[in-house]
């Protein structure tokens, strides 16, 4: 190259993964070795060995992965610099990560949707007695998200459902739900302390058949709905702060079941700045954001359902005393 560095690619072609190691004669006093990612655009330095011919670099490949390496001569002032620090005696910086570190979620957090309370009801009967609020709809039993004919069956022996008798000539009676089945889901929580920038978002696809939901009474239709992408993912949003209250908020969804495949059949969505707890008989609550929470295995307190990046703060000034080069946190 004209800078006089040398660019080395390495191409591993089969399956299986291989070990090989690099030789150059070049003298490893004045030269850094440094692995190019052409993907991200990265560059890390490399550690190699001396030997009495020259130095080896030991290398590792996954199947079919290459690598693009550079040979650059280091000048004499960065030479200086890296023997002067070489010279002193690192630092050791421990850090204990089950205390509390200060916690900023970079997207918004969730609260997910995926079990409700279930009742079939013939026409207009759940908006006659009251059903939009939540409150006058009485116990329903519990079913996870599916469709509308695997939600009836797990009740089969509970519930009385409507059922039809079809035969095609020839055929045997096929025994099935009567359609159309206006289906209402409900679930709550609480919320604290109400927040601003709330929304209430699912997949596209996540309720199947004419549906209106209601968000303490209030109606939502799908046109009140708009697109809007989520962890590089497509979904449906509505703005639901104006309808929210601090207390309990009763969300209920009336649908118009056509087919076995209609119904709420993937999890619905609350998001925004705000941290989810459970209450002790397990409702959900909506509460302030955590400011701090130690690191440990699985979900951070107040995110259980998150899926995206935080940032992590742990504050600290060493110093240098004199005649000590280590610092233990």
């Amino acid at each position: 190259m004209e800078d006089h560095s040398h660019l080395i690619f390495i191409a591993h072609q089969q399956s299986g993964e291989r070990r090989v190691e690099l030789h150059s004669a070049l003298p490893i006093q004045s030269h850094a070795v440094e692995r190019l990612h052409l993907d991200t655009g990265e560059v890390a330095s490399l550690e190699v060995s001396q030997h009495a011919d020259g130095w080896h670099l030991p290398l590792k490949f996954a199947a079919y992965e290459s690598c693009c390496l550079r040979i650059r001569q280091v000048s004499t002032e960065a030479l200086s610099v890296k023997a002067q620090a070489s010279a002193e005696e690192a630092w050791t910086l421990n850090v204990d990560a089950e205390s509390a570190w200060e916690v900023e979620a970079l997207q918004s957090n969730v609260l997910r949707l995926g079990s409700f309370g279930f009742a079939p009801a013939p026409g207009d009967m759940g908006r006659e007695q009251g059903w939009t609020t939540g409150e006058a709809a009485g116990e329903w039993p519990q079913v996870e998200v599916k469709t509308v004919i695997d939600q009836c069956a797990e009740l089969a022996d509970r519930k009385q459902l409507p059922l039809a008798f079809r035969q095609a000539f020839g055929t045997p009676v096929k025994l099935t739900v009567q359609y159309p089945l206006v289906c209402w889901y409900r679930t709550a929580f609480a919320i604290n302390k109400l927040s601003d920038e709330i929304s209430l978002f699912m997949e596209p696809g996540a309720i199947s058949g004419p549906f209106t939901i209601y968000v303490n009474g209030q109606p939502l239709a799908r046109d009140d709905f708009h697109a809007e992408v989520y962890n590089n993912q497509d979904y449906l949003s509505c703005k639901v702060d104006r309808l929210l209250t601090e207390g309990r908020n009763e969300l209920v969804i009336r649908v118009e079941a056509q087919n076995d495949w209609d119904g709420i059949v993937s999890p619905l969505y609350v998001a925004g700045p705000f941290g989810v707890y459970f209450s002790a008989d397990g409702e959900a609550v909506i509460d302030a954001l955590p400011k701090s929470a130690p690191i440990r295995s699985g979900p951070l307190e107040g995110f259980p359902y998150y899926a995206g990046t935080w940032r992590l703060t742990k504050k600290d000034q060493p110093g240098r005393a004199a005649g000590r080069r280590k610092r233990n946190l």
